[in-house]
């Protein structure tokens, strides 16, 4: 019974080995795609304050060697971007509202 328990928990680890390597991010990809929903947002008039400057952190982060840190900066960046295109286009033809 020990062995199985053993054996089992050896293939659950290994398995999440497997999933950090596979789900590592290509930096370069979420920065161009961050970037171009910046861009967006900004053409449609929902850019949202502090995006640009959590994205900048997101790559001062990255030429520090924080990588983890730069990663998950550059995702709220392009979070904040898309959360703001789709407040940009829900609003679009918002007018006073009038009883």
């Amino acid at each position: 019974m020990k062995k199985l328990a053993l054996v089992i928990a050896i293939i659950t680890l290994a398995g999440c080995a497997t999933m950090k390597k596979n789900e590592m991010v290509d930096f370069q990809t979420l920065v161009k795609q961050t970037e171009a929903a910046i861009q967006e947002a900004a053409a449609i008039g929902g850019e949202w304050r502090d995006t640009r400057k959590i994205f900048k952190k997101g790559l001062e982060a990255e030429k520090a060697g924080k990588h983890n840190l730069a990663v998950k900066l550059i995702k709220k960046a392009k979070k904040q971007a898309e959360l703001g295109i789709a407040q940009a286009k829900s609003q679009r033809n918002a007018g006073p509202w009038l009883f």
